[in-house]
């Protein structure tokens, strides 16, 4: 049987057998990082990410972009970068560091 005709025989016959194969797989891995809702504080609600804009002394409007993480206990700490947020084409070298407590 020359090559050519044995892929055109042997891909259609593969094809499933791998996908099945890939399908049932390992057992997915039960320990997440992530945090439901409602197992978390008050704080929770406060952490995450924020787009604006703010304005330059000259009157013009720069993006600009915070990152909040609560750290517990009503602390938090945040990143704000100049241009907007690093994933969303800003997060430019100048940023401001915060602190603080609700």
């Amino acid at each position: 049987m020359s090559r050519p005709l044995l892929l055109i025989v042997a891909l259609p016959l593969l094809g499933p057998a791998v996908l099945a194969a890939t399908a049932r797989g390992a057992e997915p891995d039960r320990n997440w990082a992530a945090t439901e809702p409602a197992d978390a504080d008050n704080d929770y609600a406060f952490q995450g990410e924020y787009l604006g804009q703010i304005h330059a002394v000259c009157g013009t409007p720069v993006p600009f972009g915070i990152q909040v993480v609560a750290l517990g206990s009503r602390q938090f700490s945040a990143i704000g970068y100049r241009g907007g947020l690093p994933g969303n084409g800003g997060g430019s070298q100048e940023t401001i560091t915060w602190e603080g407590t609700r």
